[in-house]
């Protein structure tokens, strides 16, 4: 095995074990956090204290599920798009110095884009379904 072969499966090592701390670390923090606010309610009652409705609600709401934000989905959509098309054009500069790394790195772009592409319609959709539900909804 060369050299290059070791950096690059450490890299790839590295990569993907980052990723899976951040998906973990994300999923820990939101289960702590719902778990703290059900154990500060579980608590009081145990104290017999009397609790506002509203407190209640406060805690609880940040349980709900949050709908996705049409505006945030399209950004993202637009972010990842363009660095899609970075990663493409950075394809063409790097087959100068490694001719090796262009089709692999043009297919790296390809697989941005095609994402950004994909976030820009989940963006769009989301926000007709928040129109067609708006207009299906009696007005309160």
């Amino acid at each position: 095995m060369t050299t290059e072969a070791i950096v690059g499966a450490c890299a790839v090592v590295a990569f993907w074990s980052f990723l899976a701390i951040c998906a973990v670390a994300g999923m820990t923090y939101d289960y702590r956090k719902k778990q703290l606010a059900i154990e500060s309610l579980r608590i009081a009652v145990e104290h017999g204290q009397n609790i506002d409705p509203a407190v209640i609600q406060a805690l609880l709401s940040h349980q709900q599920k949050e709908e996705m934000n049409p505006a945030a989905l399209q950004v993202a959509g637009v972010i990842t798009t363009a660095a899609g098309v970075g990663v493409f054009l950075l394809a063409f500069f790097l087959s100068g110095v490694a001719p090796k790394a262009l089709y692999p790195t043009m297919g790296g772009g390809v697989v941005t884009l095609c994402t950004g592409i994909g976030i820009l319609i989940a963006g769009r959709l989301v926000a007709r379904g928040r129109a067609a539900n708006a207009l299906s909804s009696p007005a309160a």
